[in-house]
């Protein structure tokens, strides 16, 4: 497989150069976050040692033999997992099929794991919602045996029904998990090789998984009030509480701890300012993805309703790449309003909740942050003032599925 990026429609994406980064990375990250501290905290007991004011080094010794000892284990880890980065991979697809291909490098095996447009049920793009967000593209299969654990790190096999970071599906799937720039030259080179028929790549949209049956025998949609138009109520900032909270600390303490680390090395005091370097790096790692997910509740989103149905929208902002899930309204079979209380909470907070019933699940849709999925159960996650809101919009579209009508 080439090194460099081949062009749309050549039936390859290579993956190597991404790899390659990540591995690059973690070796910074190591040296940053682990050698780099201790280093600086060995050099200062020495330089303490040299001048007299350390009369027993055999304390030091110790301390830090055994943190060399520690830092071996993460230093084994990258150099064995070395080739696996190192080796030519990426996605090949062809008139054939879908392939996922690493080629044997030193001690990291080789493979190649091949699914024929025949056993394609869906392609879709997603997102998973687990501690690192990140967005993913999922190959739904037919079936799943003779399909086997795929031996790159970047693809997941997952069986029907098993939670993955989130996210759940009636089917098996193979989940890829790269940047947006690499899955959307998978989706071109899919939409140039795929035949017809044969697992359309789609968008997040409710008719992926619903029936063509269902579809045929729902009842014609009960038209709301005349005038009543397209409601939309805002979302933004939902269930960013936590979100807020936690990154202004990291932000706070990242910013801090760098100004103590250079009036430490400016002071001299070596043996501090590696410790608060070390403690500096951390907040800083931590605050990176947090930071990432501003765009996510800062963008325009929110729930609009039509004569057509539901669309909950969070409208594409910087480094996110946006949600749009359509639930038109012959896949609805009521909708109920919820306050529950949240027990784990100081003061027993109440929860307000908007519930869709839909005819089938959803699985393998993107969705809002504020939205969750509960088996045919869509459940919007408003605060207090957006509930009610939200509730007279339905009530203002599609009086006939709220309860009392």
């Amino acid at each position: 497989m080439p090194a460099s990026s081949p062009a749309p429609g050549s039936g390859r994406v290579d993956v190597r150069k991404d790899q390659v980064q990540y591995w690059i990375g973690s070796w910074i990250g190591f040296g940053l976050i682990l050698l780099l501290p201790v280093g600086l905290g060995a050099g200062a007991r020495y330089a303490a040692y040299v001048r007299g004011n350390v009369e027993d080094p055999s304390g030091d010794l110790v301390v830090f033999g055994v943190l060399g000892a520690l830092l071996l284990v993460p230093l084994l880890a990258l150099v064995l997992t070395g080739p696996r980065h190192l080796a030519e991979q990426g996605v090949e697809v062809g008139d054939r099929g879908i392939g996922l291909v690493r080629e044997r490098r030193s001690w990291a095996r080789g493979g190649t794991v091949f699914v024929p447009w025949r056993d394609v049920h869906l392609v879709t793009r997603s997102v998973s919602k687990g501690s690192a967000p990140g967005r993913t593209l999922e190959i739904h299969l037919k079936r799943g045996d003779g399909v086997s654990e795929p031996v790159v790190r970047w693809a997941t096999l997952v069986p029907a029904g098993r939670n993955w970071k989130g996210t759940t599906a009636s089917r098996p799937r193979i989940v890829v998990t790269l940047g947006d720039d690499l899955l959307s030259r998978v989706e071109k080179e899919i939409g140039v090789w795929r035949p017809a028929g044969a697992g359309r790549a789609r968008s997040a949209a409710p008719e992926a998984v619903k029936s063509a049956a269902a579809a045929e025998s729902a009842p014609e949609a009960a038209p709301g009030p005349a005038g009543a138009g397209v409601r939309r109520v805002d979302m933004r900032w939902q269930q960013a509480a936590g979100w807020l909270v936690t990154t202004v600390v990291c932000v706070y303490f990242a910013l801090g701890l760098a100004v103590l680390t250079v009036v430490s090395a400016v002071n001299g005091e070596y043996g501090g300012a590696g410790v608060m370097l070390f403690l500096t790096v951390f907040f800083a790692l931590v605050s990176r993805p947090l930071l990432r997910r501003t765009p996510r509740y800062t963008t325009v989103q929110g729930v609009e309703l039509d004569d057509e149905g539901i669309t909950l929208v969070q409208e594409p902002k910087g480094s996110f790449a946006g949600v749009r899930a359509r639930i038109p309204w012959s896949e609805v079979l009521g909708v109920s309003q919820d306050v529950g209380i949240d027990h784990q909470a100081s003061g027993r907070k109440p929860q307000f909740s908007v519930d869709v019933v839909t005819r089938e699940p959803l699985y393998g849709v993107d969705l809002p942050h504020w939205v969750g999925l509960e088996r045919e159960k869509v459940r919007i996650k408003p605060n207090r003032a957006r509930h009610g809101e939200l509730v007279r919009a339905f009530r203002a579209v599609r009086p006939d599925l709220l309860p009392g009508g």
